[in-house]
């Protein structure tokens, strides 16, 4: 071993490179890929550390050991181990917030190091040599190493993982890559980009398109086409090898795992776990790759479980014969109640087939949803609603976002409007400008057509697609009776909307529905997917028959629009006991809820409820709030230490009525009658009520009531009486009032 190579191994142990990542190493000195492969197939080397020194000595005689190429390969390598450095130490307790800095100022440390040990000097490690030449043409090939440079820099771990079927590698090579994915992960994309470059897929064109799909535009317009001399606003499309030979009409045609990756990872943004479920391979999802990789990753991305979920459906297919997914396999999976409607679906894979998905309008960005959003929330006359109707939002969806919790919030509401119309596939240029034509006037139209913000505005060749009309989207098979329930049954139907109902009357417990909402965050794909599995566990004994009857008794004609055709009179098994208990407990409370008022604002009814029953209001605010009124008001009598039964919820919705009425009946009657009962800083009936009582001897009324949060920021800022202007500290506000309603209540019998 010569000194040149004993320097480099010395580096590189001091730098904490682990000998495992040899073959990242071997692509930044651009060492031979055939090489490599001798390398790694020689059974006299045993160990990485061997395969590490035979590497070094190589490169050495190749005269590719070069100490600024070694610089640089430090530098590339550094990531994975600091990041893993951070999880392990103190600093971690800090949280992702302080992450990347202390990853950039750990890496800048061990290359100064580096560099001064081979008296690189201070300059920057060298750049991609594709960079700054001149007479670049698109369609010029990358060296391997080049391509990792760029992809290193420019895209996320998870979207590198999905370089593989992004380049359209033929399925033997992505096959040979999976087992790699539980190791060092510059081991992989090493071994991705040799792969790529044997099958000629490494050209510029690729390179850039790849990079735009994954994390926009702008970083090919602004950092890499200056770099590489070219004209962005000329990147050719990315044609695969697949695309270019076969007829782009047939509805069976088989997609390429890179149209597959673009439909569910771009534009859908599907759960995984969802995913695997509505593609009937709920199983996938405990295959031994994935939980091998979710130990190694404690916190596994969403983006890089869906895609190995997509290689691992896209191979099931090949293996049961059907050789991967047709185009309408895919309009089957995206056609689920929770994912799509069906003419979007069709739409969707009709733009992709006819030149690629990349051909398809282009999406807005969410800088662009909020500039537009601070547009509309100018016009006073603008109402959210109207627009996610106008954009296809289904009936459950606006009803989740506009009575959500930030509802209050008019920008947010339309920002999570254009996303929830995104994840749909709806939020078109086409369907956009439709969307406020009909919602909005036409000269805030103009102005926001001819704004430079908005480029896709200003072409539009496509037609929208009308709103959505809820009904039977798919040819599910028709059942003659009750069967067992199955999680790919279940996938056909629409349950993100009712979940807390539908759990109550199929005999789920309280602790059942609270774990689902604290382990979901109320995610509509992610609720869906978690009670199937709920319902689908063998010792509660439903079937098809018992979930109908409770969807029938329910009346929830979103999700009996999905149901099959199904025989309820009789049942093949009997339930069990206790889950019959829970059942007929559910279907009392759905009676007890039915007298719930339907307004926009679900909080503002339960507020006094919440006061009535003792819950304090800090515990209030940090309970989740769900879409489901009746199940908030479950949730805030378990806070306040009561064990609810339907009684006890009827009594409280009906106090609540008897409430409403009397606030109503003292509005018409005049401020003088209730002014007593609103709030003297904010004049509107008080929700929450906070008291200040005075002492015996003073005049005026004993007792004065103020909203409750208002109160408390008043004194907090001015530490007076509101009224008086008397000195008052917070401590003299008194926050239990049980009389106040019932005050107030008692003005209907005068």
């Amino acid at each position: 071993m010569t000194d040149a190579v004993k320097d480099a191994l010395k580096c590189l142990k001091d730098a904490g490179i682990d000998a495992q990542q040899w073959q990242g190493l071997g692509l930044v000195l651009e060492v031979p890929y055939d090489k490599i492969k001798s390398i790694d197939t020689n059974l006299a080397l045993s160990n990485p550390e061997s395969k590490l020194g035979e590497l070094l000595t190589c490169a050495e005689t190749a005269n590719l050991l070069v100490p600024a190429r070694l610089v640089q390969g430090v530098s590339e390598l550094l990531d994975t181990s600091l990041h893993e450095e951070y999880r392990n130490s103190t600093r971690a307790i800090c949280g992702n917030a302080f992450r990347r800095k202390y990853v950039f100022n750990r890496k800048q440390e061990i290359v100064t190091r580096a560099k001064s040990f081979f008296d690189c000097g201070y300059l920057s490690p060298a750049e991609p040599d594709c960079y700054n030449n001149n007479n670049r043409s698109w369609y010029d090939r990358i060296s391997p190493r080049d391509a990792y440079l760029i992809v290193n820099k420019h895209l996320d771990k998870a979207d590198c993982y999905s370089l593989a079927a992004r380049l359209d590698l033929p399925d033997a090579d992505r096959e040979a890559l999976l087992p790699l994915l539980v190791g060092e992960w510059n081991v992989y994309v090493a071994e991705l980009l040799w792969r790529a470059d044997e099958q000629q897929l490494l050209t510029l064109a690729n390179l850039c398109a790849v990079i735009c799909e994954s994390c926009g535009h702008w970083v090919v317009e602004t950092e890499v086409c200056p770099k590489l001399g070219l004209d962005y606003h000329q990147l050719p499309q990315y044609q695969s090898k697949r695309r270019l030979s076969e007829n782009n009409s047939e509805p069976d045609r088989l997609l390429s795992i890179r149209d597959l990756v673009s439909v569910f990872c771009n534009q859908m943004q599907i759960l995984p776990e969802y995913l695997a479920q509505v593609c009937g391979y709920s199983e996938l999802v405990k295959h031994p790759l994935l939980m091998t990789i979710q130990k190694k990753i404690k916190f596994l991305p969403d983006t890089l479980k869906r895609v190995i979920l997509l290689e691992l459906i896209y191979q099931q297919n090949r293996v049961n014969s059907k050789g991967g997914l047709s185009i309408t396999d895919v309009v089957r999976i995206l056609n689920k109640p929770e994912v799509m409607e069906f003419r979007v679906a069709n739409r969707l894979l009709s733009n992709m087939t006819a030149g690629g998905s990349e051909d398809a309008s282009p999406v807005f960005t969410p800088f662009q949803c909020l500039e537009l959003a601070d547009m509309l929330i100018q016009n006073p006359d603008f109402e959210a609603e109207p627009l996610a109707k106008m954009l296809g939002l289904p009936n459950h969806k606006r009803k989740l976002i506009v009575s959500g919790e930030h509802a209050k919030v008019l920008q947010k509401m339309i920002y999570d409007i254009f996303s929830a119309a995104n994840k749909l596939g709806r939020l078109t240029p086409e369907n956009l400008l439709y969307a406020l034509n009909q919602t909005c006037s036409a000269s805030l139209v103009n102005s926001v057509c001819n704004m430079s913000t908005f480029p896709q505005l200003q072409s539009i060749t496509g037609t929208p697609l009308p709103p959505l009309v809820l009904g039977q989207q798919d040819e599910i098979p028709r059942k003659p009776g009750s069967i067992p329930l199955t999680m790919d049954f279940l996938g056909n139907l629409l349950l993100s909307h009712n979940v807390h109902r539908i759990g109550m009357c199929t005999g789920l417990g309280f602790d059942e529905l609270k774990a689902l909402q604290t382990c979901t965050g109320d995610k509509p794909q992610l609720l869906a997917y978690r009670l199937s599995k709920k319902l689908t566990e063998t010792e509660r004994g439903l079937e098809t028959g018992h979930l109908y009857q409770a969807l029938q008794w329910l009346d929830d004609k979103d999700a009996l629009a999905y149901f099959p055709q199904q025989q309820t009179d009789e049942f093949l098994s009997c339930l069990p006991e206790q889950t019959v208990s829970n059942i007929q407990q559910g279907m009392a409370y759905i009676s007890a809820f039915s007298q719930i008022p339907a307004t926009d604002d679900g909080i503002a009814w339960i507020l006094p409820i919440a006061c009535k029953i003792g819950l304090p209001r800090r515990r209030f605010d940090h309970i989740p709030v769900s879409c489901d009124p009746g199940w908030n008001l479950i949730r805030y009598l378990l806070a306040a230490g009561e064990s609810p039964s339907p009684q006890r919820v009827k009594e409280l919705v009906e106090w609540s009525g008897q409430l409403t009425l009397a606030k109503d009946l003292l509005s018409e009657s005049g401020d003088n009658e209730s002014s007593a009962y609103r709030c003297p800083i904010g004049g509107n009936f008080i929700s929450w009520p906070a008291a200040i009582d005075k002492k015996q001897n003073q005049g005026g009324p004993q007792t004065v009531y103020f909203e409750h949060d208002l109160l408390f920021k008043w004194v907090n800022k001015y530490p007076t009486h509101p009224l008086t202007s008397a000195a008052l500290d917070v401590k003299q506000i008194r926050t239990h009032c049980p009389e106040f309603f019932e005050q107030l209540i008692a003005t209907l019998d005068g």
